[in-house]
């Protein structure tokens, strides 16, 4: 997902308890509320396109392997020159 951090986080205008059932139609008020953003309906769009996104994840771990098989040979190298 490229490295994409997505976090929707709708704020109420008091504190109410999500256990609180008397609460529900405010906080249904206060989800569309801000869900009905400009800001957010981009927000969600930009994840949706993220999330539809086909990733090729056997290249992704190739290249993962190959720094990991860097990282391995280099260490046996500076072992090898501490032990010299």
């Amino acid at each position: 997902m490229g490295n994409q951090y997505f976090r929707f986080n709708p704020s109420a205008p008091k504190e109410m308890g999500i256990d609180n059932t008397k609460n529900a139609g405010e906080m249904v008020i206060a989800v569309d509320n801000y869900f009905a953003s400009d800001d957010v309906t981009r927000r969600v769009e930009e994840a949706v396109e993220c999330l539809l996104k086909e990733d090729d994840y056997y290249t992704k771990a190739m290249e993962n392997l190959r720094s990991a098989i860097a990282l391995l040979e280099y260490a046996e190298h500076v072992n090898q020159a501490l032990d010299s």
